[in-house]
């Protein structure tokens, strides 16, 4: 039996004679058995915690604007079927093939591998001896096109891309089955006049023959009395045979063989006796015509159905490279980065550094806020509090996106220098799962997804747990919140949860393994702003915010008088931290102003550097240039000095004074040389 077979639910197994299965009485299942149906089980639980993890974390909506992006039409399949690798080889070979779909995009441009038509069927069909029309031969052309496409495409890039360069070598050469087709099937999907040497000629006689048996039908029609005879003046075709339409009273009067009669009985279609001999001539070169043109398909299905195989792998090897492609146009969309591997010595002392710096929501485009965010070294379970519509759930859903998209092989929208190390599992509890069916109150809902992933996770796994401890007691959900922390926290298992209790920030400040992060609102308009502050637990700005909407200032004291002082203490402190924190950003941004200036500087100069050592030997030419040009002047000048003086003699007085000035002239000009 062929290894790819499958068994499917309610399929009929068939047995030897000598191999029935005979009832017996039920065994009971021994250890080796039942450790098997638990791992089965454990297996089964783990699968579905992770699946329901892909839904939270709405993955099936990054695998429709994948498939968005794929132009091979078998292509969109792997992109809505596609799931995150969770070993380290696998992804490590997903995003090489990213990066280098990229370097194809770059180098050499897209590749037009555009097809709507999915030719698998038709090719199986051809393979068991089947007859394709000549729409489906044209399909299969069109595809052959397209692989040769893909295959020239990267091979003109390949010494960017020696992986995927690899993977186009093995589309087959298909080109003279597709040349085959295309010169024997039209456009339209039919067979050409020269698809063999006889059918032209056929088709001629058959037009002949045609026209032979209209003209004596047009005859008929045009006879004086035809208007009393015939129900319409029109030839028509019934049955494959040339008819008139003939009035049923009247059949006396034209003598022929009745094909078929209106609905209303009031019309007959009659082929006369006199063209009945020429219309089984006609009828008799279009069959031949049909037995040509069957056998035209015949031959090329064959050809189709002999190379079934080589098809099939070019087909699968061509919608392989346009996924790629897909999710390198994807990553394009979003300015997506390869994230860093996490350190081989960090991997094997099981302390994994989680960083993505100025992430972004792959699903909420231009209104994503950046958050640079971190899961450890020296620590692995992140507490993110702040108020209601702040960020936290979404900057949470950010992390665990952004790791399934790069254990997938996509990039991610973050910044260079993100590091993500790959988990063997996401467990996510996120949202409200309140089922009214099944009378599942919220927190019972959560509680039971919680239990399920701290079974099912391990110290490579990642945990996102939002709104820990909420939906029941405030008390009794913080301490089950600081138990399920510290028990996460204890073993490793990177985690990011959300909370609104005070109390469970606090325990996280003063826990090992445990670091708090936060967002804010502004604190002007009170509106959220979305950013994430790692090392500070947040604020709830329920005072704030009720003092903003109006509430009396006299309740507003009250509440105050009310709180716990440690309460009052932590809310200064943090007030500190958030003043200091700004006060720090307010240097490094000036800092950051002052480098950016030096940097400047240093590149200006470093120019102007370049340009002298660049231009050094035409600068010393021109220097030299200079100094001769200037020694010749002064030669110039020494000799009309010397002219001069050999002017000068006693009897030449007047001369004498004339002498004398033009020396102490030209002494002057060589002065000032």
């Amino acid at each position: 039996m062929d290894s790819s077979y499958k068994e499917y639910p309610g399929e009929p197994t068939y047995y030897e004679a000598d191999s029935m299965p005979v009832a017996s009485e039920p065994v009971e299942a021994g250890p080796a058995e039942e450790l098997q149906r638990r791992l089965e089980a454990d297996a089964a639980r783990s699968h579905g915690q992770r699946a329901r993890s892909l839904e939270l974390l709405e993955y099936d909506v990054i695998r429709e604007r994948l498939a968005e992006h794929v132009t091979f039409f078998p292509a969109r399949s792997l992109a809505l079927d596609m799931v995150p690798s969770y070993l380290a080889e696998e992804v490590a070979e997903m995003q090489r093939e990213t990066t280098e779909g990229r370097a194809v995009l770059d180098e050499g441009g897209d590749i037009d591998l555009h097809t709507t038509v999915d030719i698998s069927t038709s090719v199986v069909r051809a393979s068991l001896g089947g007859v394709l029309t000549g729409q489906e031969l044209l399909n299969v052309a069109e595809v052959l096109e397209v692989q040769r496409r893909a295959r020239s495409g990267v091979m003109r890039v390949g010494s960017h891309a020696p992986t995927l360069r690899e993977m186009a070598e093995g589309i087959p050469d298909l080109q003279e089955l597709r040349r085959q087709i295309r010169t024997r099937i039209g456009n339209r999907g039919e067979v050409v006049d020269d698809a063999t040497h006889n059918l032209r000629a056929l088709r001629g006689q058959i037009r002949n023959a045609y026209e032979r048996v209209t003209a004596a039908l047009t005859d008929i029609i045009q006879t004086p009395s035809s208007d009393d005879v015939l129900q319409d003046n029109v030839i028509s075709i019934r049955n494959d045979r040339l008819v008139v339409q003939v009035k049923t009273e009247m059949r006396s009067r034209v003598p022929g063989i009745v094909h078929d009669a209106s609905n209303t009985g009031a019309t007959l279609f009659i082929e006369p006796f006199a063209t009945v001999e020429m219309g089984n001539d006609w009828r008799e070169l279009a069959l031949e015509e049909q037995r040509e043109v069957l056998r035209v398909l015949r031959d090329l299905s064959t050809l189709v159905g002999e190379t079934a195989p080589e098809v099939r792998r070019g087909n699968e090897t061509t919608a392989r490279l346009d996924f790629i492609l897909a999710r390198a146009r994807y990553s394009y969309s979003f300015r997506g980065v390869t994230a860093l591997p996490q350190r081989a010595a960090d991997a094997e002392k099981r302390d994994s550094e989680h960083r993505l710096i100025n992430a972004r929501h792959p699903l909420l485009g231009r209104d994503a806020t950046p958050i640079t965010i971190s899961i450890g070294p020296g620590w692995s379970v992140l507490v993110v509090t702040g108020p209601n519509t702040g960020g936290k759930t979404v900057a949470m859903k950010t992390v665990g996106l952004l790791t399934l998209m790069h254990q997938s092989g996509l990039q991610v929208p973050a910044d260079e220098g993100s590091i993500l190390p790959i988990y063997d599992g996401v467990f996510a509890d996120v949202g409200d799962q309140q089922s009214i069916e099944q009378s599942v109150s919220t927190f019972s809902s959560h509680m039971r997804n919680v239990v399920e992933i701290l079974e099912e996770a391990t110290p490579n796994s990642l945990v996102l747990l939002d709104e820990l401890g909420t939906s029941t007691d405030p008390e009794e959900g913080s301490a089950l919140a600081k138990a399920i922390l510290d028990r996460l926290a204890s073993q490793g298992i990177s985690t990011v949860a959300t909370t609104h209790h005070r109390n469970v920030a606090t325990f996280a400040e003063a826990t090992a393994g445990m670091m708090n992060a936060s967002v804010q609102l502004d604190p002007t308009t009170l509106s959220p702003t979305y950013h994430l502050t790692m090392g500070i637990p947040g604020r709830s700005y329920a005072m704030a915010v009720a003092a903003r909407l109006g509430l009396p200032e006299e309740l507003m004291e009250n509440a105050r008088s009310l709180m716990e002082p440690q309460h009052l203490r932590f809310e200064d402190w943090l007030n500190e931290l958030q003043r200091d924190r700004e006060q720090l950003q307010s240097r490094m941004v000036e800092t950051e102003q002052t480098r950016a200036e030096i940097q400047r500087l240093r590149q200006q100069l470093r120019e102007q550097v370049d340009y002298l050592v660049d231009h050094r030997e035409d600068i010393v030419d021109s220097f030299r240039r200079q100094i001769v040009a200037q020694y010749e002047e002064a030669r110039r000048k020494l000799r009309r000095v010397e002219t001069a003086l050999s002017w000068s003699t006693p009897q030449v007085t007047h001369g004498g004074t004339a002498t004398a000035e033009e020396v102490a002239r030209i002494k002057r000009e060589l002065d000032e040389q």
